[in-house]
């Protein structure tokens, strides 16, 4: 008798399309969703294995025009939108979906145009997309980081969904706003740190701004200051998420930079 494959062995063989492949469409009575903290209860010998098997499931396929599909995935391999039911009308409710991509979008004269077939997919796990430990990725990474599965559980089918909503929903948006405020701290604490090596450490602060080298000075270091806090409030984060696990030498170094820029 073949065993079952447990949680830590690898998920993914070379071809990253493979997963995808092997959904397959489910019968007229498909199982009733379930959510992760349920199914950790019920099997939790074999979460990871109904997270590849059963994670997704294909509704069906329809025809849309070229342009707005296009338009729609920017590049990336599909595009996920959120869905509070797992039945629903997914034709429908993807060209209306296409549609508002097309009205924010110029048309642009192609040369002619063309019908695409494309797959309809939903993630089989209820709230799958919710925070915390009520959602499917932070008890993956939790097994993750404890060394009770493989990386190859962040290529399946249901968590790359899950990771594609997320990050076009918020997390790309806050990718950005990180990014920005990473500038505004470079070049605020650059400029604070070339005047303030000139500037008299016996002045006080009220002297200190009666000049207009000490106003742009304390402006920089306020500025430079607000620009770290959401860093500073990202690393505690990841010491509640990481436990031990999050000490290492980079770690380090940074809470060091947020102490000396505090000091």
């Amino acid at each position: 008798m073949e065993e079952e494959p447990v949680d830590t062995e690898p998920l993914l063989v070379a071809d990253r399309e493979a997963p995808w492949n092997d959904v397959e469409t489910p019968p007229d009575a498909a199982s009733p969703p379930i959510t992760v903290q349920q199914l950790i209860l019920q099997d939790p010998n074999h979460v990871i294995q109904y997270i590849a098997k059963k994670g997704v499931i294909k509704l069906g396929e329809f025809k849309v025009q070229d342009s707005l599909m296009f338009a729609a995935t920017k590049g990336n391999p599909f595009v996920a939108i959120g869905s509070p039911n797992r039945d629903v009308d997914y034709q429908h409710m993807w060209c209306r979906y296409l549609e508002n991509i097309g009205r924010r979008h110029s048309r642009q004269r192609t040369g002619w145009s063309r019908r695409v077939t494309v797959e309809a997919f939903v993630v089989n796990i209820k709230d799958a997309a919710a925070p915390d430990e009520s959602g499917l990725i932070n008890p993956l990474l939790d097994r993750y980081n404890a060394g009770g599965c493989h990386y190859s559980v962040f290529g399946l089918p249901a968590v790359q969904a899950v990771l594609q909503f997320k990050w076009e929903t918020f997390a790309g948006k806050w990718v950005t706003f990180e990014f920005v405020c990473f500038l505004v701290w470079l070049i605020s604490f650059s400029i604070f740190m070339l005047l303030f090596q000139d500037e008299d450490l016996s002045m006080s602060l009220r002297q200190l701004v009666s000049t207009p080298t000490g106003i742009v000075t304390v402006v920089c270091e306020c500025l430079a200051l607000v620009a770290m806090t959401p860093f500073f409030i990202i690393e505690l984060g990841s010491v509640k998420a990481y436990a031990r696990g999050w000490l290492s030498v980079w770690n380090a170094l940074d809470v060091v930079t947020y102490s000396f820029q505090a000091g």
